[in-house]
């Protein structure tokens, strides 16, 4: 699977990224609710989160695989939405 195009003033290398996917227990939550939290927490840029995919029970988020145990160790205490998110790589 590639990496999906963004759109930003940052260019984005897919040759330099390798993708790890995350899940996080899903509470009626939308993808601009994950998206923000990683961010809010991380203070990373917006191109370093790719896909986000909603399933019944969890969310899958790709994330450059070099920030992706940076962002599972700040976004296991955080909130979205009000509840403690279980984060883990998948």
């Amino acid at each position: 699977m590639s990496a999906p195009e963004i759109q930003s003033g940052v260019p984005h290398h897919k040759d330099k990224l390798g993708y790890s996917s995350m899940s996080v227990r899903k509470w009626c939550i939308v993808e601009t609710d994950v998206v923000g939290a990683i961010l809010g927490v991380t203070g990373l840029p917006r191109y370093i989160i790719g896909e986000v995919d909603i399933r019944d029970r969890n969310l899958f988020v790709k994330v450059a695989s070099e920030h992706a145990p940076g962002i599972i160790a700040k976004l296991n205490p955080a909130q979205i939405k009000g509840r403690k998110a279980k984060v883990k790589a998948a």
